[in-house]
């Protein structure tokens, strides 16, 4: 081999190098492998209740304790010999407008025990009610030769109604609680064997509602002087009763529905006392 072979030789083989390295540089680069992320595991739900918020510390560990308030006890009652003023301060706002005659009354507690007692046995106390008296006269109506009550002398009695009913179920019932012991006292001062308020007033109402409302326009029987009801079922009516059914339909579906209620408000449980919680 000459020296220009063995040179030519050569720079075939630096070539070949050269190109080599210069496809191997032009390529490009492997992705470098490299170890996947694990992914996340997802836990399934619990069944289990979660754990329960604790409750916060009473109110006694961060703060004062507010002092318990009850509302003031009823004043004491009178003796029923000076109860007038503090009778009339309990009832002064619809029966002192309607019948502030009443109110000028002495003794009334003790008068309010007559009517009871009277009513509940049955007659009229018209001795402790006459200033609520009505006025004008009794009238009748005539068809066919027989005697009716007028419907215009019911008119007299729509003030008396409206004086007893005034006050509200409630009120009257708290007004009986409250004065209760001094109205058993003027009872036992009567001579009630059994002064008990309550059976009273429930005898009282019982009448009350006992007395039929007849329809239409109620005939008369007129045998002596007085007129009586023809009907026997009307005539046989205690004296109570008959002066209720005299008052006509309107005035006595009144008086029943307002004995209903008080009557209602009687059987109400009674609430309990209040008081304070202990420490």
């Amino acid at each position: 081999m000459t020296r220009w072979q063995a040179v030519a030789i050569g720079a075939v083989v630096i070539m070949g190098v050269v190109v080599l390295l210069v496809w191997q540089t032009g390529r490009p680069a492997a992705p470098a492998i490299t170890e996947e992320a694990p992914l996340p595991t997802v836990e399934p739900p619990s069944l289990e209740s979660p754990a329960p918020t604790p409750a916060p510390p009473p109110a006694g560990e961060t703060a004062a304790r507010e002092p318990c308030l009850l509302p003031p006890p009823p004043p004491p009652l009178p003796p029923l010999a000076e109860s007038d003023a503090a009778v009339a301060r309990e009832v002064t706002g619809c029966v002192g407008g309607l019948a502030p005659a009443w109110l000028a009354q002495e003794d009334l507690l003790r008068r309010a025990a007559v009517v009871v007692a009277a009513a509940a046995a049955g007659r009229v106390p018209r001795g402790q009610l006459a200033f609520m008296a009505v006025t004008g006269p009794f009238q009748t109506v005539e068809r066919d030769g027989v005697a009716y009550v007028d419907p215009a002398s019911y008119r007299r009695y729509v003030r008396f109604v409206d004086i007893v009913t005034c006050l509200p179920p409630e009120r009257t019932v708290a007004l009986l609680t409250r004065f209760e012991p001094l109205l058993a006292e003027a009872l036992a001062a009567l001579g009630e064997t059994e002064p008990h308020v309550g059976a009273g007033v429930d005898a009282l109402l019982e009448r009350v509602l006992a007395v039929p409302t007849p329809p239409g326009f109620v005939p008369l029987a007129r045998p002596n002087v007085l007129y009586e009801y023809a009907d026997p079922s009307l005539e046989a009516l205690d004296d109570f009763q008959k002066q209720l059914l005299r008052m006509g339909p309107a005035n006595l579906a009144r008086l029943q529905d307002h004995a209903r209620a008080v009557r209602a408000e009687l059987a109400r449980p009674t609430p309990p006392v209040e008081s304070c919680p202990d420490d």
